[in-house]
C-alpha cells in the first residue's frame, strides 16, 4: 500500500470512490492523536496530484483538493470501475507483464468484462445507464489512469451494503491492471 508520503511525492492521479471525508478520517481508536489526513491531502495538492471523486456527495473530499467531482448514483461505483477495466482491456492499456507475473484469473476476469460469460459487455455506455456518469468521462479517465501514476481509493462506506466487498476488490483489480501495486504513489487503499 502506498503511504501518504508516497502519494504526495510520486503520485499523479488519485481516484477516490466514496471519497475521503475529513469528518470520518479524524477518528482514533484510543487516546489522543494528531489528525494528519488533511495535511497529507494539502501536500499532495501542492505537489500537483490530481484528484477525481466519485460520490453522490460533493464534500466527500475536501473542497481545497479541487477534485473533479462525478456524482454517480449511489451503489454504482463498481459499474464505473468495471467500465474503466473494459477500456483498459479493449485498448490494450493493461500492464500485461505485471498481470502475468503477479496475478491469477485475468482471462476469466477479462471474459466477464467483455461480456463473454453473461452476454453483457461492461462498456462505458453500459455503466452510464447504471451510474449516470457519461461514457466519455469514464473512457477518458481510464486512459488517464493508464498514463499516470494512479492511486485508487475506496471509502469503507462502499462495502456497507449487500455485495459490498465488490468495491474494494475492484479497486485492487484496477490497480493490478495498471501495474501500480507496490509503486510509490500508486496502487489502492481505503
Amino acid at each position: 500500500n502506498s503511504s501518504w508520503e508516497g502519494i504526495a511525492e510520486s503520485g499523479e492521479l488519485f481516484v477516490a470512490f466514496g471519497g475521503i471525508p475529513l469528518k470520518n478520517v479524524n477518528v482514533n481508536p484510543a487516546g489522543a492523536s494528531r489528525h494528519f489526513v488533511k495535511d497529507h491531502l494539502a501536500r499532495a495538492v501542492e505537489n500537483g496530484v490530481e484528484f477525481v471523486l466519485f460520490s453522490p456527495v460533493r464534500d466527500d473530499l475536501a473542497e481545497f483538493v479541487g477534485a473533479r467531482w462525478h456524482p454517480l448514483r449511489p451503489g454504482t461505483d463498481v459499474a464505473v470501475m468495471l467500465a474503466i477495466a473494459h477500456v483498459l482491456i479493449e485498448e490494450h492499456l493493461v500492464d500485461c507483464e505485471y498481470v502475468n507475473r503477479f496475478t491469477t484469473g485475468y482471462e476469466r476476469f477479462a471474459n466477464y468484462v467483455r461480456g463473454k460469460t453473461d452476454g453483457v459487455p461492461k462498456t462505458p455506455d453500459w455503466a452510464e445507464a447504471i451510474s449516470e456518469i457519461p461514457a466519455e468521462t469514464i473512457a477518458a479517465l481510464a486512459r488517464t489512469m493508464a498514463a499516470k501514476r494512479t492511486f485508487v481509493s475506496t471509502s469503507w462506506s462502499l462495502q456497507r451494503a449487500s455485495h459490498g466487498e465488490q468495491a474494494p476488490w475492484m479497486a485492487l483489480t484496477l490497480a493490478a491492471l495498471l501495474g501500480q501495486l507496490g509503486l510509490p504513489g500508486g496502487g489502492f487503499g481505503f
